[in-house]
């Protein structure tokens, strides 16, 4: 597997929250947080392996957060609701 950038790491966890944030939505707050608890389970294991030390879970929880602050603005009606468009 090649390295890549951290511009490219962000990027692809930026596209990540958006997309997500855009699937979960409208979704059941329950239901969200089930759906992130289990992302936030699968990631720390694998950022585990990767980035060891308190790295990896900051950049968990800055992910999740994101995607949660992002699916709120969604249902208030002030984000922009298409995938593609989170800056």
């Amino acid at each position: 597997m090649t390295p890549i950038s951290t511009e490219q790491f962000v990027s692809r966890m930026v596209a990540v929250a958006r997309d997500l944030s855009l699937l979960l939505a409208h979704e059941p707050d329950d239901r969200v947080t089930a759906a992130l608890d289990q992302m936030r389970r699968n990631l720390d294991k694998q950022f585990a392996e990767i980035l060891p030390g308190p790295q990896g879970p900051a950049i968990i929880d800055t992910l999740l957060d994101t995607i949660q602050a992002r699916r709120l603005e969604i249902q208030r009606g002030s984000g922009n609701a298409q995938m593609g468009t989170l800056q």
